[in-house]
């Protein structure tokens, strides 16, 4: 036809929902066929009011692309750190109360997963009392914590100094033990308190 400069042939791609232009045809670090992706599971399952948990998110078909989202239900979008085609990491912003939320992803940052993983929202545990508040250097001291906010699942975890170990036991909300590790020499260490391992 006269009047119209070069001509060329477009290619469009079938259940792209907002990858421009279509014709590109998907390479996998360009375009995202959303309902590709699944999430199974998350590394860390909880994290305080304040947010900035950095949530590890397991799954499959995350493709890498620059618009890769995270959405936590009614909390809201973040963009995600991609890793692999089967994991990718997104912190959690902040929430106005305990809640628990579903955390889904998107690999053009409109379309997202609907697999309902639960991420929970929790008051920020505190720890205020040990006994024994002494033990030897060759360690495997059980130290009993007593506090507030304690969350009885298997990812609370002490932070002795800069080693982090899981806890023995979580008695209830206000009680729980951890075991030292043996350290080289004597020292003065901070001790904290994570009901999410982190």
């Amino acid at each position: 036809m006269q009047g119209f400069g070069t001509w060329f042939s477009l290619q469009v791609c079938p259940r792209l929902s907002s990858c421009f232009p279509a014709s590109l045809c998907c390479p996998l670090n360009e375009c995202w066929a959303g309902g590709a992706a699944s999430v199974t599971g998350l590394q860390q399952e909880s994290g305080p009011l304040n947010g900035g948990t950095a949530v590890t998110v397991s799954g499959s078909g995350f493709p890498n692309t620059a618009g890769i989202k995270c959405r936590l239900a009614e909390i809201g979008d973040v963009f995600a750190i991609w890793e692999s085609a089967s994991r990718v990491v997104c912190h959690a912003p902040s929430a106005g109360k305990e809640c628990t939320v579903s955390v889904e992803f998107s690999g053009n940052g409109q379309d997202f997963t609907a697999d309902a993983v639960a991420f929970r929202y929790s008051t920020q545990p505190s720890a205020f009392r040990l006994m024994p508040s002494t033990g030897p250097v060759t360690g495997y001291t059980a130290v009993t914590i007593s506090g507030l906010n304690f969350q009885t699942n298997a990812a609370f975890a002490c932070r002795i100094g800069e080693e982090t170990v899981p806890a023995i036991s979580v008695v209830n909300n206000t009680t729980a033990v951890c075991m030292t590790k043996p350290v080289e020499s004597a020292q003065c260490v901070v001790f904290r308190v994570a009901n999410n391992g982190a």
